[in-house]
């Protein structure tokens, strides 16, 4: 387990991946409790998913490179479900009719800040010149 020393980039990335993860929890909880858009997942799946994502999102603060291929590896994994949800599930449009702009927000942000966290994790460091 090689750790990288620690750069503003992977602190950058961990605080929006924390940010979103704390976003994607209120809307969660928000959508089910208090819109009733939503079924609420078993609280079991709920802890052991949203703890999962908090000890991923340390580790690529500490600048694991695990963390942040596992990282990758889980966004494409989760663009491929939400291609297949919109193809043969809950769709996009079916939620801006139901007005549930809420999961349509969160859909947009957990695209997005992935994203936005990945490119951060991966951008290579600026070359110091040699002096």
């Amino acid at each position: 387990m090689t750790t990288l020393p620690q750069h503003r980039n992977d602190i950058l990335a961990s605080n929006l991946l924390f940010g979103f993860w704390m976003f994607s929890l209120i809307a969660e909880i928000v959508r089910t409790k208090v819109l009733h858009a939503a079924k609420m997942s078993p609280l079991p799946a709920v802890v052991i998913v949203y703890s999962a994502y908090l000890g991923l999102y340390y580790a690529v603060r500490l600048g694991k490179r695990w963390a942040k291929v596992t990282l990758a590896v889980v966004f494409v994994l989760t663009i491929m479900v939400g291609v297949v949800q919109q193809v043969f599930g809950y769709s996009l449009l079916a939620a801006a009719q139901a007005q549930d702009y809420l999961y349509l927000v969160t859909f947009a942000l957990s695209y997005a800040i992935p994203v936005w966290a990945l490119g951060l994790l991966f951008k290579k460091d600026q070359a110091q010149p040699a002096v």
